[in-house]
């Protein structure tokens, strides 16, 4: 378990905040290339985003976009 701490300094009063994050229990938010084929059977590329396993959403980025990720992801 991993303890983050923040303290905020505002003029003469002090406030601090202690999180406590369980790495183990806590899902992480990342993002996977997903390559598939639309409705009208046109290959399309987005990025889709996931908290732990569950997708929240999508990114369709512009081609020349899409291109520079996917040049620096190495693909």
């Amino acid at each position: 378990m991993a303890i983050l701490e923040i303290a905020w300094n505002h003029n003469e009063t002090q406030r601090k905040e202690v999180i406590k994050v369980d790495n183990e229990t806590t899902p992480i938010l990342h993002a996977d290339v997903l390559r598939a084929v639309s409705k009208d059977g046109r290959p399309y590329e987005c990025i889709e985003v996931k908290l732990g396993d569950t997708p929240v959403g999508r990114i369709f980025p512009r081609p020349l976009e899409m291109a520079a990720i996917n040049q620096a992801l190495g693909y």
